[in-house]
């Protein structure tokens, strides 16, 4: 811009000339001639330098504001991967607590089986000497019986060899006792 407001009246001064004025046999003509020329090209030069740099620019803009886009969808897209961390953070820590409960109710099921067991086996036990005292009450009952029952047959001085149902009898009480 600076060197357009030098070249603009020297532009303005050849623009103005006349046909008469541009005398090729006179040399300073021709150095008008070439001043002219030479500002026209710096002229189309600036122009084209202005256009070119408007492009530029544009492009520029263009360029600066798809990488604003693309920045701004990188910073949504980090946020939604935050997010999607803190959940799976939080599906983690969930699964950790409902593990650490299932192991609890695992033990707790495994002491009240153990319990249960230990109760089958103390009730069975006792019930194994209850009926073991009542079998050996009655075995001692019935030996009493049999010893009861040999001594009347004795004591009543009957020939129990002769009496082929007696001798049965007591040779089978003897057998069992």
């Amino acid at each position: 811009s600076n060197i357009l407001h030098q070249v603009l009246p020297f532009h303005n001064i050849f623009c103005n000339l006349t046909e008469e004025d541009y005398n090729f046999s006179n040399p300073v003509s021709e150095a008008e001639q070439d001043i002219t020329e030479a500002v026209i090209e710096l002229y189309t030069a600036k122009i084209q330098h202005q256009k070119t740099s408007l492009t530029l620019q544009r492009t520029i803009k263009e360029t600066v504001n798809h990488t604003l886009l693309l920045c701004s969808q990188i910073l949504k897209l980090q946020e939604e991967c935050n997010k999607l961390r803190s959940q799976v953070r939080e599906v983690r820590k969930e699964r950790l607590i409902l593990k650490k409960d299932s192991l609890m109710n695992v033990e707790e099921i495994r002491k009240v089986s153990k319990m249960k067991e230990e109760k089958v086996q103390s009730m069975e036990s006792e019930v194994l000497k209850r009926g073991q005292e009542y079998l050996e009450k009655y075995l001692h009952m019935a030996a009493l019986t049999g010893n009861v029952f040999q001594g009347l047959i004795l004591g009543s001085n009957v020939n129990w060899a002769t009496d082929p149902h007696l001798r049965e009898i007591i040779l089978q009480l003897e057998k069992n006792f």
